[in-house]
């Protein structure tokens, strides 16, 4: 049985995956960035709830694109869980983000066992279907999509940790150009699995049907994970904003803690003035400010994390 694929409806799905891709790697600064330990976990649920979700409807969205002479109906227990897997996947992938050494094994590893968890993914997701007689794969483009899956996972792992210390405006044709890389070849990943199913003449969907347009429902995911997706960014670049805002006696105060959230712009020098119990004031001279600021933002070595372009050969 050979299906056919509304063209619209993949052009949203890879849509949606070059931005998921781009949001995740906003994000990844941000959990870096983030000092205290309930900021940092909130990050990381957050952007692997939006990664995900964003993940998820790709596949999902390109399910419903397919097309089959026969009613098609999903499993929504099955089909959660495997949304559930997706998020779980990026949870994974951000944890991995937030490490302080990316060693050329770490990136292997990553990139596996991210890839496994997306293709598990992509596989429940075909079972939800609930087929009889049960799906068949080709063994070649099976093989290939767990691949392009695996690499994908790499290549994002690895993006992701080499822009998240650069600031907003240095990299962000940077990520642009990586959120395309990633977003094909997560779509690459789904339509290659796709491709692979292989559906008898007479198979039939076991699912009771649910006589709901497929393109309707398509466009309310699609458009409420975009909105997601948006408001993430949103409120990322909001609290970006707030912390590059703050006044530079706060910044004093605070032991510079808001400018090593963002390396590179820690601004101009610090003044401050202290008052005496007398009442007469002691300026505070720069020079003390600005060694700290320097000691805060030296450069680190390279056994600490991999520079832009390169990653760690050590274990």
């Amino acid at each position: 049985m050979i299906g056919t694929y509304n063209t619209w409806l993949v052009i949203v799905s890879v849509a949606i995956s070059i931005l998921a891709s781009f949001v995740a790697l906003d994000l990844a600064s941000r959990v870096v960035a983030s000092h205290s330990l309930f900021a940092k976990r909130s990050w990381l649920i957050g952007g692997a709830i939006s990664l995900g979700t964003g993940i998820w409807s790709t596949h999902f969205i390109g399910m419903l694109a397919f097309l089959l002479p026969m009613q098609i109906s999903y499993d929504v227990p099955i089909t959660l869980v495997s949304l559930l897997i997706a998020i779980l996947a990026s949870l994974f992938a951000f944890y991995w983000l937030s490490r302080d050494v990316l060693t050329l094994r770490r990136l292997i590893v990553g990139g596996v066992l991210m890839g496994i968890g997306i293709f598990s993914m992509h596989h429940m997701g075909m079972e939800a279907m609930r087929m009889d007689p049960p799906l068949r794969y080709q063994p070649i483009l099976i093989s290939l999509s767990v691949c392009i899956a695996m690499a994908g996972s790499a290549v994002a792992i690895w993006s992701a940790f080499v822009f998240r210390l650069e600031t907003i405006l240095s990299a962000v044709w940077k990520k642009i150009g990586s959120a395309l890389v990633m977003g094909i070849a997560i779509s690459g990943m789904h339509y290659t699995g796709m491709a692979a199913a292989v559906f008898a003449p007479d198979s039939i969907c076991k699912v009771n049907p649910q006589y709901i347009n497929t393109v309707w429902l398509a466009a309310t995911i699609g458009g409420f994970v975009m909105m997601l997706l948006l408001l993430t960014m949103l409120l990322f670049y909001r609290a970006v904003g707030k912390i590059c805002a703050r006044p530079t006696q706060a910044e004093n105060t605070s032991g510079d803690a808001n400018r090593r959230a963002y390396p590179g712009q820690c601004g101009a020098k610090a003044r401050s003035t202290s008052a005496h119990p007398g009442g007469r004031g002691r300026a505070t001279g720069t020079s003390r400010t600005g060694d700290a600021c320097r000691r805060t933002h030296r450069r680190p070595s390279s056994n600490q994390y991999a520079a832009p372009g390169t990653i760690a050969t050590t274990g």
